[in-house]
Parts: C-alpha cells; structure tokens; sequence
C-alpha cells in the first residue's frame, strides 16, 4: 500500500499497488512495476504543483504538527502543591529557500500546574454471599466479592487485591451417620490384626469389592492360590476401606478366614495411593464400587468393578495451589496399580 502525505500534513493519495498478493517483489512484471512509478510520480507532482502555488516566492518556513494535549500534573508526593506539566509537537516538513528553519521554533512546552488532591481507591458494594460449601455439617465456607470502582491517583491510597474477596465459615444441619449397607440377613463381626505397617489410620469408609482379587493381577499368595485378573478369590470376601488421613485406601483380603497371608493367622492387608492421589484421595471419606455388570456397553468402557472416592478436602493439592472445592466423586480402576 502507498500513501502521500503533502508538507502540511493531508493525506493525498492512498491506493495498492500493482504488485500487492505477490509473494516476491521480483515476481512483478516490467510493466507492473513502470506502473507504479508513474502513478507515484503524478500524485508527487500534483502536490508539489500545489505547493509552489502557495509559495510562489519558493520560500517556506518550517512546517510543524498541532501541538499535542498537556501531560498530567508530575506531583511526586502528598506534600506538593504545584509542579510542571508539558506537552510536544514534530517537524512535518523543513524549511525551504529562505523560510524560518525548524531550529527556530520550540518542539516542547512546559508550564506550572496545580497538583490535584489526591483520590484513594474505591470499591463497589458487595455481591450478596454465595452458597455455603457444605451440604452439611461445620466445615462449610461460604464468599462474596467486589471489583474496583476508581483507581488510586495523586499518591492515594493505592487499591489492594486481597479485600477484593471474603470469606466465612458457615453452619449447615448436623451430617447424617454413614453406615455400611447391610450384608445378606445377618451381620457378624470380628477384629483383623493388620500388623504395625498396615493399621488403619482414621478409617471412614468401607465397601466390599464385588469383584474380588482383580487388583491383584495375575498373583499368587503363600498358600499357592492364584488370583486371576479376571477371576475372584476362592473364598473370604474383601473390604476396601477410605483411610482418610494417609489419603490411601487399604484393601483387606480373605476375610472370614484364616490362612490369606503368609503367618498363617491373619487377614491379609494391602494399602494402595493411586497416582493424583493429592487431588482424588486427599482425606477421602467414602467409597463405593460399581457393581452393575450388565451395562451392554464395549468392553473398554465397562466400568464393572471401578470404585470411585469422594474426599473431605478443600482440594488444595496437599497444600500446593488454591483451593477449588472439588470433593469427587473420582472413577478408578480396581485393576492392580502400577
């Protein structure tokens, strides 16, 4: 594209040339480019016809831009009552033949000015308060906001970010006790010693696999039993249990019996951390298995024996970024880790 602007300023002309949409300057033809040439020199031509008509003598002082708005009032500090401001103007054209040189006149301009009282940051009302957090129970949070109305000027009281926000705690109705479901007619009960490596740690929730062995994987225990991958244990059934403060879930073997681990006397026990555990299993409280195996849908989207973990937790990343509230639930697959 090409513009012609004359001494005072004004544009003249503004057209595309021949060549535009090329790729290379060089794929323009010999006449493309003589097209060109012609066309820029009449537009030059016509306002230098122009110019000699308004300065017949062949003489021009300096031709200068309008002088542009005043700066604001520079005051540095509260104590300051006047201070300078300043505004500018450029060359457009020099002088020629025996016209007033650019030299002789001033480019800038600076004068005195009153410094402005000083404007602290202001903010809008509040929004009304959101939700609590919590469907039930203490521990619920609850928050309101504000944006900025006027911006801090003159050495003010400059705005803050962090009074843009507040935050509550708030109170919901007490949490309903959560118990197991019951299991068949009747409910037995009996302690499992799971040894000073594998106790439990604030066990809040419990479910029993219906799938039994499939975290396993191909395994083999002491007695020389095999636990296919998609196959269940022989007997003794299985309980997966949240333990909230190791953000783990420990897995009980082959209770009802005696004989599952290698000492002969106790149930077996194994505790599992899944990979994200910091964001699905940080104070996990409950957990449940999908038992229903009659989905119909293909094979790799059957989620027949995944548990999912929902979590007591401001989901704060164990800690490393801000909270986002996300409390589950959370799809695993059962299926051995690693």
């Amino acid at each position: 594209s090409y513009v012609v602007i004359d001494h005072t300023g004004t544009v003249r002309q503004k057209f595309v040339g021949p060549c535009c949409g090329k790729s290379n300057y060089f794929d323009c033809s010999d006449s493309e480019a003589l097209e060109l040439n012609a066309t820029l020199h009449s537009h030059v031509r016509e306002a230098l016809s122009d110019l000699r008509a308004t300065y017949p003598s062949g003489n021009a002082k300096c031709f200068l831009t309008e002088w542009t708005e005043w700066t604001g009032c520079g005051c540095t500090s509260e104590s300051d009552t006047t201070a300078t401001r300043t505004r500018t103007r450029s060359v457009l054209q020099e002088a020629f033949g025996s016209g007033a040189a650019c030299e002789t006149f001033a480019l800038t301009e600076t004068e005195d000015c009153a410094c402005s009282t000083s404007v602290d940051c202001e903010y809008t009302e509040w929004s009304a308060w959101s939700g609590c957090s919590a469907s039930c129970g203490t521990t619920g949070r609850r928050f309101r906001s504000r944006e900025v109305a006027v911006e801090a000027a003159f050495n003010g009281t400059a705005c803050d970010s962090e009074r843009l926000v507040e935050a509550t705690s708030c109170e919901k109705e007490a949490c309903a006790v959560q118990c197991v479901p019951r299991l068949g007619d009747t409910l037995a009960a009996r302690a499992v010693d799971l040894g000073p490596n594998q106790a439990l740690v604030s066990p809040r929730g419990i479910a029993f696999s219906p799938f039994p062995g499939r975290h396993l994987g191909n395994f083999t225990d002491a007695r020389g039993r095999t636990f296919p991958r998609e196959g269940s244990v022989d007997e003794g059934d299985e309980a997966w249990i949240a333990d909230g403060e190791l953000h783990a879930v420990t897995i009980v073997t082959g209770l009802g019996t005696s004989t599952s681990i290698p000492d002969n006397t106790t149930a077996g026990a194994l505790r599992r951390k899944d990979r994200g555990w910091y964001h699905y299993m940080v104070n996990v409280t409950g957990i449940a298995f999908n038992s229903e195996a009659s989905t119909g849908r293909a094979p790799g989207r059957d989620t027949f024996g995944y548990f999912a973990t929902c979590q007591d937790d401001m989901n704060t990343y164990a800690g490393r970024k801000e909270p986002n509230y996300f409390m589950g639930p959370s799809l695993y697959d059962a299926g051995r880790v690693g």
